[in-house]
């Protein structure tokens, strides 16, 4: 071989090896930013899933004060009502216990006779 075959053979090679590297610089670079695309891709898709379950936390705990909120008004209807029992079982116990009192003084009064 002659020496311009042998740089000849040089020069082409460092092409293929130029060539080569360009290459794999556009592919690596492709890779990475489609790996960064799936990681931001996934972190976005965990952010939106995260969104969803503290909406749907969200309109469970509304539910839940909606119906702890119909319980309390329910116990305190059925507190008005024992507070009225009371009330007039009171009433009625005072005119009982007036009744048999004027009885006991009537009864006295016919022993007395």
């Amino acid at each position: 071989m002659t020496t311009i075959d042998i740089s000849l053979l040089v020069m082409l090679i460092g092409l293929v090896v130029s060539a080569c590297s360009i290459a794999a610089f556009f592919l690596g670079r492709k890779k990475e930013a489609t790996q960064k695309g799936q990681e931001s891709g996934a972190l976005q898709t965990d952010i939106k899933n995260i969104s969803r379950q503290i909406d749907e936390m969200k309109c469970s705990f509304d539910r839940l004060n909606l119906k702890l909120d119909i319980v309390d008004e329910k116990r305190e209807n059925e507190y008005r009502t024992m507070l009225v029992s009371v009330a007039e079982l009171t009433s009625s116990y005072k005119a009982l216990h007036q009744r048999v009192d004027v009885i006991e003084q009537k009864l006295n009064c016919r022993r007395g006779e």
